[in-house]
């Protein structure tokens, strides 16, 4: 038993959120769905560096919400104003409900990710 006993322990059942180095690109998921969301703090959200904002896909402020279940069933989230996320995405060209395993190259402004369909 923890140290905040049962009753906290029944509503805490741990973060929604993904982690991208624990999660995202060590597990395989099933990404459902993706949608642009106003960023619960304003300086995750995109702003005028951000090319996403550039280009007119986000607005200032927002980032996309991607919406995954893993190998339990568990839906959980992942928000990222990344372009390099979002285009690798969109190059998959991914379909709601796919199975998927992402991989990430470069640092910085040359990273890249994949994502490949699994089964």
């Amino acid at each position: 038993m923890s140290i905040y006993g049962s009753k906290v322990d029944e509503k805490d059942t741990g973060s929604k959120f993904l982690s991208l180095e624990d999660e995202i690109l060590k597990e395989k998921l099933q990404l459902m769905t993706a949608e642009i969301v106003k960023a619960n703090n304003p300086k995750f959200g995109a702003n005028e560096k951000d090319s996403l904002l550039k280009k007119g896909i986000l607005k200032e402020g927002e980032t996309f919400r991607y919406t995954f279940n893993n190998a339990k069933g568990e839906e959980k989230f992942y928000e990222t104003k990344s372009t390099a996320f979002y285009v690798g995405v969109r190059q998959a060209n991914l379909q709601g409900g796919e199975w998927v395993k992402a991989s990430r190259t470069g640092k910085m402004e040359e990273t890249r990710y994949t994502f490949e369909i699994v089964k």
